[in-house]
């Protein structure tokens, strides 16, 4: 799932209930707007789910290109 901002607040609920192996991108542009941040890393952390934080300036690189996401 990719999220950006105040719409990881659906992603944060899916992420408590969605079955199988799942995978959270979060992104912001910069850390302070990273919000619930501490209740998805116990989340994720609870589930066995991989967690990604994307952070800065779309300007600055290639963020959430395929090839960034593949990396991920």
């Amino acid at each position: 799932m990719i999220a950006g901002g105040a719409g990881i607040t659906p992603v944060r609920a899916l992420l408590e209930e969605m079955p199988g192996d799942v995978a959270v991108v979060y992104r912001a542009l910069r850390p302070d707007d990273l919000i619930l941040r501490e209740e998805l890393e116990e989340l994720a952390r609870r589930r066995g789910a991989a967690l990604h934080y994307v952070v800065g300036d779309h300007r600055a690189g290639e963020l959430l290109s395929p090839d960034h996401l593949r990396r991920l």
